[in-house]
């Protein structure tokens, strides 16, 4: 269900996007599934807790700024090995834990240094050869209250990202936060987008 959800939300950035430029762009290339590493603890001191490490990509776009950032991106977008461009550079692999059983499994992801790479929405087509305005390492932490969506309530997720990037192609260092929190109505399973919001700011003297 995690994989559903980072797709939903690769998905809804590819709609937001391509109807903000002059032509139809193609969709953005969604990069492979990292090979997740045999990382994990369920022990008597981690009963229920599962952690494990994964690749993933999500997708943050903001119509108001006119921002869309990619967060998990190899450090080189354009040499991803899903580019189908002879490159071979992989998805960032992030630490996970799940927590609890039966029906309401949580899901915590923290990445201290994950690759953030932020795009002019109006002129993005695809993350394998579109140029970014800026590029660096943010701070995120994403939160799902029932990963499985087989609760009885409705599916809170989404993630916060903040940290000091570069901007592209002048390189003075830019201040970037967004969030994004989505629902997965327990009535039918739509898919509804709840905030979302990026912004880049001057940064000195922060």
């Amino acid at each position: 269900m995690f994989h559903f959800k980072a797709g939903a939300m690769l998905a809804v950035a590819a709609l937001m996007a391509s109807g903000c430029g002059d032509s139809e762009p193609a969709a953005p290339t969604a990069a492979a599934v990292a090979k997740p590493q045999n990382l994990y603890s369920n022990g008597p001191s981690t009963l229920n807790v599962f952690r494990t490490t994964d690749g993933f990509v999500f997708g943050l776009p903001d119509l108001q700024t006119g921002l869309l950032a990619w967060v998990g991106l190899p450090t080189d977008p354009t040499q991803d090995a899903g580019c189908g461009n002879g490159g071979n550079q992989t998805l960032q692999q992030v630490p996970m834990q799940f927590a609890g059983v039966y029906q309401a499994v949580n899901l915590l992801a923290v990445a201290q240094e994950i690759n953030i790479h932020v795009y002019d929405i109006s002129t993005f087509e695809d993350t394998c050869f579109s140029p970014f305005i800026a590029a660096g390492t943010v701070h995120m932490v994403f939160g799902d209250n029932d990963v499985a969506a087989a609760g009885p309530g409705a599916d809170a997720f989404g993630f916060t990202i903040q940290g000091i990037v570069t901007g592209y192609p002048g390189g003075e260092p830019l201040r970037v936060q967004g969030e994004v929190r989505s629902l997965i109505s327990p009535i039918d399973g739509s898919f509804q987008r709840v905030t979302t919001r990026l912004t880049l700011t001057p940064a000195q003297g922060q």
